[in-house]
């Protein structure tokens, strides 16, 4: 009895967390539009999204026998809008030093297609978890229209594990027609 009240808070408490921390924040007032991507470490996945894998979907998961699939190289795009925006993604990928593509952005419905493949299926509140949480942050589609307010979209770029060395994310958005051009040199791993 004890354990069912637990976990029912637990999930109370964490879709509490998920409704408070929208992808999207509302300010009333002017604001200055802004366009911004950038890399995001480890460690700040796990503080924005948690450290537990079976809560976030943004982080790879390494199996005890098989190893690491994928790795995951974790972006966040953040538009401000005073008027509201229609958004394009034109391009987003990451790529080496002789421009070949080495680690992919996939669509929402794809993203979580694979992170529910990749989840302990037998644990189905940890997959309803980690579904969730991907639809609510991660880039809607490529092509999207957004109204007034500050919003921050997760982009994970799958690469077949190890990726090499010496990458670069590549992110080039329309936004009201002006187009954004990002090149962000991804941290070489050990």
């Amino acid at each position: 009895m004890f354990k069912a009240k637990a976990s029912a808070l637990a999930v109370l408490s964490f879709s509490a967390l998920l409704v408070s921390s929208c992808a999207s924040v509302k300010q009333s007032g002017p604001l200055v539009d802004s366009v911004s991507a950038v890399l995001l470490s480890e460690n700040q996945v796990r503080m924005k999204f948690g450290s537990d894998y079976g809560n976030n979907p943004f982080m790879a998961r390494a199996g005890t026998v098989t190893g690491k699939p994928y790795d995951f190289i974790d972006a966040m795009l953040s538009i401000v809008t005073d008027a509201g925006a229609d958004v394009e993604v034109l391009e987003a990928d990451v790529v080496d030093k002789d421009n070949k593509t080495r680690a992919w952005l996939y669509d929402r419905a794809t993203f979580v297609d694979i992170i529910t493949q990749l989840s302990n299926q037998d644990d189905t509140v940890s997959v309803s978890k980690r579904q969730s949480v991907a639809n609510w942050y991660y880039l809607p589609s490529n092509s999207f229209t957004l109204k007034h307010g500050k919003y921050e979209y997760m982009l994970v770029f799958l690469g077949k594990h190890p990726v090499p060395y010496d990458l670069h994310v590549v992110v080039r958005v329309m936004v009201n027609g002006q187009e954004q051009d990002f090149t962000i040199p991804v941290p070489n791993s050990d």
